[in-house]
């Protein structure tokens, strides 16, 4: 099943997105969205996706990798265009978060492209309520594809496949998305939020209680919930500011809703969005950046202060530590600091265990969910082979809580092994082996066939070499040029293609 032409219903800001990667790709795109007029001769009928395609070419970080691709898109209404889908190999719907509207179109996707794949952006709608009255042909060749925002730069693809999704069709979908869009793929079960937003927004959730339980600022919740337990920068509040408060106020509802777990936020949250600060969007939220400072909204009083960066030395020196030795030190802070991170860690980390078997086919599957969907440095069961079984299970027990199975069945670590012999534990049986990423290479698992003390040469395999700077602080000394000389005789030589890695953080080191 090969994807030549994609159809994306739905130009806001995920659907112009989607289109604008695919067009990068050299695909040609048709972009629908709902009339922008009731008058079929106004000159603006198709106005909302001329105007979603006007704001991804002015995107800022850009949405496309070569603004000359946008011609490649194709523009028009749900109206008077609908039947341009059925030229396309895949449609994508990517339309308001309701099921009514999508199950219509669905309805009528399916009577004009019924050899097509169609896939649903939903950020979580059971797929079971989005198929209710489609054929079996239209189940089989139908998914879930629900990407990260903005989709150019967020690596994560979270697939759901329903039990009557055919076998090619997700080996089709998968296969696009990681080889054409170049795509991190976990593979999630179809429940409220599928992997990454059922732990993430859980995550925002706890440490918003614990600040306030714990008398804590914003400034002071978000320098601790970042790099300090090697997570995104942005932390608990940035993050939200980047999303949209209206779109976490949102999103906890439809999860407690569905789910009937407690995820209300504080009431001050909502008396934010009350009075329109949403975020970056309205140029503020928990933040709130005047000229070039930059002020943080005290919770309590609901006005911004200069609170600058928050740190101490005790964090600044564990910020410099690798991220498994940063976590396990930060877990031992003493004071307030230290409680709030132990609270946070204890609930999070219990949550994660307790809900993983029905969430994801396999625990890497979470941490790369967390990695590529949240910009974790290291995810989740990496977090708590960092922090240690031993402690966890026994502030477990202090805490009066359970012993998940996934816990009770880890032993010693959730990962176990190096290279190419991981393994990982499960939730009952034996332990399986860690599932590999299509394409990807272990640099540590590759042959060495040149090196010195600055750089070394590895052998990827199909005649390409990979030339690593090995030196302290990647500096280019004369050991590094020396060897881009001998790597530069080797290409002249039969050598087709090299690449160039370091140890940085943009890199993979030593095999991760």
């Amino acid at each position: 099943m090969r994807i030549t032409k994609v159809g994306v219903v739905g130009a806001g800001v995920m659907g112009h997105g989607i289109a604008a990667l695919c067009a990068s790709a050299g695909l040609p795109v048709v972009l629908l969205d709902i009339p922008g007029s009731d008058d079929p001769a106004s000159p603006d009928r198709s106005a909302p996706a001329k105007n979603g395609l006007t704001k991804a070419i002015k995107n800022k970080p850009a949405a496309f990798m070569d603004a000359a691709a946008a011609a490649l898109i194709t523009t028009g209404n749900t109206a008077d265009h609908l039947h341009l889908l059925s030229e396309c190999d895949w449609i994508v719907e990517v339309i308001i978060e309701q099921p009514k509207p999508k199950q219509e179109l669905f309805a009528k996707i399916e009577q004009l492209a019924p050899h097509a794949i169609v896939t649903s952006n939903t950020s979580g709608i059971p797929m079971a309520i989005l198929l209710e009255g489609r054929s079996e042909r239209f189940r089989q060749q139908f998914c879930g594809t629900h990407y990260f925002n903005p989709p150019r730069y967020m690596h994560l693809l979270e697939i759901i496949p329903t039990p009557e999704t055919a076998p090619d069709v997700l080996d089709a979908v998968r296969h696009f998305q990681e080889r054409i869009l170049g795509k991190g793929i976990v593979i999630a079960k179809d429940v409220p939020g599928f992997v990454a937003n059922r732990l993430g927004v859980h995550g925002m959730v706890v440490a918003g209680r614990a600040m306030m339980h714990y008398d804590l600022t914003i400034s002071e919740v978000d320098t601790l919930t970042g790099a300090l337990l090697a997570r995104a920068k942005t932390a608990t509040f940035r993050t939200g500011d980047l999303s949209g408060i209206d779109v976490l106020v949102h999103v906890t509802k439809g999860l407690s809703d569905t789910t009937g777990e407690d995820l209300s936020l504080a009431p001050w949250i909502y008396e934010l969005v009350k009075s329109g600060r949403l975020g970056d969007k309205t140029k503020a939220g928990f933040y709130n950046k005047k000229g070039k400072d930059i002020l943080t909204l005290n919770w309590k009083t609901l006005e911004y202060e200069d609170q600058g960066r928050f740190s101490t030395p005790e964090i600044d020196a564990l910020l410099k530590l690798p991220a498994v030795q940063r976590v396990n030190r930060a877990k031992d802070l003493p004071g307030t600091h230290g409680d709030f991170l132990r609270t946070i860690l204890v609930e999070q980390c219990h949550y994660c265990l307790s809900l993983t078997p029905d969430l994801a086919y396999d625990l890497a599957a979470v941490d790369r969910a967390l990695e590529w969907g949240y910009g974790w440095e290291i995810g989740p069961f990496k977090v708590m082979d960092a922090l240690g079984l031993d402690w966890l299970r026994a502030e477990f027990t202090k805490a009066g809580k359970t012993i998940p199975p996934l816990l009770a069945n880890a032993g010693t670590a959730f990962y176990e092994g190096t290279g190419e012999s991981i393994t990982l534990a499960t939730a009952s049986g034996p332990r399986i082996a860690l599932p590999k990423i299509p394409g990807q290479i272990i640099l540590a698992n590759t042959p060495v066939v040149d090196s010195n003390k600055e750089a070394r040469l590895r052998d990827l395999g199909d005649g390409v070499l990979c030339l690593e700077f090995c030196g302290k602080m990647n500096t280019l000394g004369t050991g590094v040029l020396d060897m881009v000389a001998r790597t530069i005789d080797r290409v002249n030589t039969g050598t087709v293609g090299i690449y160039n890695a370091d140890r940085g953080a943009m890199f993979l080191e030593d095999g991760q």
